[in-house]
């Protein structure tokens, strides 16, 4: 299985928090269903014109979907880390923020086990 890109993780957290469907994200941008569960898995890759209508859809800020492109996936691995613990995990956080955190979280559940 291929593993999610950045901004396939994003896009798919974005659907999920608008509860809409794959279908309703084709239709606001032009394309087929398939397309979108395509980006959604991370196997392809929405050309500049089509981020920025998933940017309308989504509400978010201009060049924040295109910014992930270049978005190491260690990055993100870190800030899902943090969410599967169940933390309610800010977006804005930084990469380097996200590590600390994570880190600190480590340091305290090895201290419990103790």
């Amino acid at each position: 299985m291929v593993r999610p890109t950045p901004l396939a993780l994003r896009l798919e957290e974005l659907t999920a928090r608008l509860n809409c469907t794959q279908a309703d994200v084709a239709t606001a941008t032009g394309v087929r269903q398939q397309t979108v569960s395509r980006w959604l898995s991370g196997d392809v890759t929405p050309t500049r014109e089509r981020l920025a209508a998933l940017e309308r859809f989504y509400g978010t800020a201009p060049g924040e979907l295109a910014r992930l492109l270049t978005a190491p996936a260690t990055d993100r691995a870190a800030h899902d880390g943090l969410a599967a613990s169940g933390l309610r995990v800010p977006d804005d956080l930084t990469p380097d923020e996200a590590r600390q955190i994570e880190a600190y979280v480590s340091l305290l559940v090895r201290a419990r086990q103790k």
